[in-house]
């Protein structure tokens, strides 16, 4: 078997390997969030702020009934399970 030639940068079937300074500069490291000295102050929230309105909120009313209709049909589900498994028992 003749000896491995020295790799070429762009040779088709070599991996390419970036060096780590242009790999550092490609993706840069997230900063963190700056830090504030102290404690925030506790207490409720302003008035306006407290509660998000019900009419801003997409979907909510659909998505509540679609929550209704899936409890209930659990519900069906689950009793006449228990009346076929207590017919299938006593028999």
């Amino acid at each position: 078997m003749p000896p491995a030639a020295p790799s070429q940068p762009n040779q088709p079937g070599q991996p390419t390997q970036a060096s780590p300074s242009a790999a550092a500069g490609l993706a840069p490291l997230p900063r963190p969030l700056p830090r504030t000295r102290g404690r925030q102050q506790a207490g409720p929230l302003p008035a306006e702020d407290a509660a998000i309105p019900l009419e801003r909120v997409p979907y909510f009313r659909s998505d509540l009934r679609r929550i209704a209709i899936t409890a209930g049909l659990m519900f069906v589900l689950l009793i006449a399970g228990s009346i076929v498994l207590r017919s299938l028992l006593q028999a």
